[in-house]
């Protein structure tokens, strides 16, 4: 059986490296969120007590994924430019889905405490799918305010370097802390925008205000409080990384290196959208934003992983080379090729690249913790004790 188990070469982990999981010692997450602690969190522990025992922890949190896809579906094939009007149940749904999956997120850890199926796996399934959910509810938002295709590429880049931060520092002792305005805040303005959208109009964002001389619209509003709480959390986040990391014996230099893939694939990535925004702007916004979003998501779970498992950061990991070509490409005063290539190529690359690496780390999860990933033992310890 040895031998049949290791028919599988690893493309990202060996399993020996993955084995670690075993002696992972469990993260804590501390949300100082109000709407978190006094109406969210009593309404999942609620929903939770009424579901059934036998109900896979990762079940929720798929579920919830497929919420946040379906919502940037609808948003892909109504609001294809973010600036065109949708049908109004469209605005609805999508605001029933990412409170759902909001709902879910919430609920999943709930339940796994509740039936004594807490795993690694479950914890980094959870961050793996907001990490996905990050350019969803900005390319979603954007689209519903009508925003335009611009302010999304901008409001990108700082939500996803504030998401990474907080995994990044989470690497060092095992403590993710979540602040008074986080995920919980964005999710819930995210989703009753989208049904405010639904009731009075996109017009709601779109009429222009003017105060003290000032002209704006709240569409604009909504991209600049988003790029300025994700600044003030990077900036927080950088230096409550560095000093963990000084706590741990980690010098400074080795700290800020880790962070080194993340900043070089983010400047590669702004670089190729300025130089090929005419091919951005063109109908293409939402091709660019996901694959983005799937580097991204690759990135962060990656992070998730090697600190599950205590593994070294490396200074540059292969899934990056496509997007620095497309850099490489853009700034070439003849291209090597078409930007409309270019993009289905990193396109099927990246979400093959995130399939076989997702599918690697469950399956190696589960050989090394000797589980099943959607379906916990029943009746299992834990029930039996509160029985």
């Amino acid at each position: 059986s040895g031998r049949h188990t290791s028919s599988i070469m690893p493309i990202y982990f060996t399993q020996q490296q993955l084995d670690r999981v075993k002696i992972y010692p469990a993260g804590t997450t501390n949300d100082n969120s109000l709407l978190y602690k006094y109406w969210i969190s009593p309404m999942c522990a609620k929903l939770v007590s009424i579901l059934p025992s036998h109900v896979a922890p990762n079940l929720l949190t798929l579920t919830g994924w497929f919420c946040t896809l379906a919502t940037y579906t609808l948003s892909i094939l109504f609001m294809t430019d973010m600036i065109s009007d949708a049908p109004r149940w469209v605005y609805f749904l999508m605001g029933v889905l990412i409170f759902a999956y909001m709902t879910l997120d919430n609920m999943d850890g709930k339940q796994a405490f509740r039936t004594g199926s807490s795993t690694p796996l479950g914890e980094a399934l959870d961050h793996g799918v907001d990490s996905f959910s990050v350019g969803i509810i900005i390319a979603g938002s954007a689209s519903v305010t009508q925003a335009g295709v611009w302010w999304p590429l901008v409001a990108l880049g700082p939500a996803m370097v504030a998401f990474y931060l907080a995994h990044w520092q989470e690497y060092f002792n095992h403590y993710l802390e979540l602040g008074l305005l986080g995920p919980t805040e964005a999710e819930v303005i995210a989703s009753f925008g989208y049904l405010a959208t639904a009731f009075f109009g996109p017009q709601l964002w779109t009429v222009e205000h003017t105060v003290m001389g000032f002209t704006f619209k709240l569409s604009m509003f909504v991209m600049i409080a988003t790029i300025g709480a994700a600044t003030w959390t990077t900036l927080y986040g950088l230096y409550d990384g560095i000093t963990r990391a000084k706590a741990k014996g980690v010098s400074l230099f080795q700290a800020i290196t880790q962070l080194f893939p993340f900043t070089l694939s983010l400047l590669a990535g702004g670089v190729w959208a300025y130089h090929s925004y005419s091919t951005y702007e063109n109908g293409y916004a939402y091709v660019y934003i996901t694959i983005f979003n799937l580097l991204f998501s690759y990135l962060t779970i990656l992070c998730i992983v090697q600190r599950i498992c205590q593994l070294p950061f490396s200074y540059f990991y292969i899934p990056m080379l496509p997007l620095l070509f497309a850099a490489v490409n853009s700034l070439l005063g003849t291209p090597i090729l078409s930007e409309e290539k270019t993009l289905l190529i990193l396109m099927i690359f990246y979400l093959i690249n995130t399939a076989l690496f997702c599918t690697e780390v469950v399956t190696g999860f589960c050989k090394a913790l000797n589980i099943k990933f959607l379906t916990i033992p029943y009746p299992n310890k834990a029930t039996k004790k509160t029985a």
